[in-house]
């Protein structure tokens, strides 16, 4: 008799073991949606690319606080980005169509968005009120939210809110700020969004 026909159950419960531990994820083993995330990173935060984003705060249509480490929780998401807007800007407009598109395209494969509308026409403070009219005139189908304080104001070149939008790609692992911008550029948003999923 072999050693191994003695030894067949251990050796069986062997391989198993290391075929299921052994198997790769489903995004092919990079591991940027792999298992629970214990917590939302903390270490190299600040505002620009190369950072960390903090764990910033703002108010939902239905009048909730949303979070971004609740994006950071969900473990499919892989790429976040964000956009702020106002309703005095036009430009924050034009480009809505396209987000919804790009959005389309690519939320089976881990991306996601998160609009942030930080004043209302008359410059006030933009308020859960705000961000249900500005889903309702836009009819995009990705969160939009209120900021009202704005937390996203230190991201703006110089803290210069009139300098909208602002389009930040983030990856959602680490919320690593890969991409910052003062406007939505399709084609360089598409590139990095593609590379990462």
């Amino acid at each position: 008799m072999s050693p191994l026909s003695s030894n067949r159950p251990l050796w069986i419960l062997v391989l198993l073991a290391s075929l299921v531990l052994g198997c790769e994820s489903s995004d092919g083993g990079s591991g940027a949606a792999d298992g629970p995330r214990d917590a939302y990173p903390t270490a190299n935060q600040g505002t620009e690319v190369g950072t960390s984003i903090a764990d910033l705060t703002f108010l939902t249509a239905e009048e909730e606080e949303f979070k971004l480490s609740d994006i950071f929780f969900e473990t499919q998401n892989k790429v976040l980005m964000v956009v702020t807007s106002a309703e005095w800007c036009a430009a924050c407009y034009e480009h809505q169509a396209d987000m919804e598109a790009l959005y389309a395209r690519h939320r089976d494969q881990g991306f996601t968005m998160l609009e942030a509308v930080l004043q209302q026409n008359d410059g006030t403070p933009a308020t859960a009120v705000t961000a249900r009219k500005w889903i309702r005139d836009t009819e995009v189908t990705f969160p939009v939210v209120a900021d009202p304080t704005p937390v996203l104001e230190p991201y703006f070149e110089g803290g210069d809110i009139m300098a909208m939008p602002l389009v930040l790609l983030i990856e959602v692992q680490t919320m690593e700020i890969l991409y910052k911008a003062g406007a939505y550029q399709e084609s360089e948003l598409s590139a990095i969004i593609e590379s990462k999923l």
